[in-house]
């Protein structure tokens, strides 16, 4: 019997047990918890957060939407936007990284209050600045 992809979820902040089950899922596999993985990315002291980035980097297409809601939310939590850009958008290969940058440039461009503040508009710069390099 297959395992319900749900099941995979890391239950507190520890709990790294089915990392690599996770890695070896497709993206349409991972997608219903992806939202829920980049979730642990909130607080990158927690042991899981890192242990996570693999998991999410290697899911760049099923993620660019969920990215992009979160970068975009006026109201979302920066520290969780820095870290998004900082950990996993850097990683991600060049094409991912061109079709977030609409969003990218909103952040540096016209960054909400607190985007300046935590220097979410600094990873954001470095991105595009890698981004129109290439």
């Amino acid at each position: 019997m297959k395992k319900d992809v749900k099941d995979y979820l890391p239950q507190h902040h520890l709990d790294n047990f089915y990392i690599d089950e996770m890695l070896e899922l497709t993206e349409e596999e991972i997608k219903p918890i992806l939202l829920d993985l980049i979730t642990w990315l909130k607080d990158m002291s927690k042991p899981i957060a890192n242990q996570l980035l693999p998991v999410l980097i290697k899911n760049p297409n099923a993620l660019e939407d969920i990215i992009k809601e979160i970068l975009d939310g006026e109201k979302t939590d920066t520290i969780w936007k820095y870290n998004i850009i900082a950990y996993v958008v850097k990683e991600f290969p060049l094409e991912n990284k061109q079709n977030l940058k609409k969003t990218l440039e909103r952040i540096v461009n016209k960054p909400y209050k607190y985007e300046t503040i935590y220097e979410t508009d600094i990873a954001a710069k470095a991105i595009l600045n890698e981004i129109e390099s290439k």
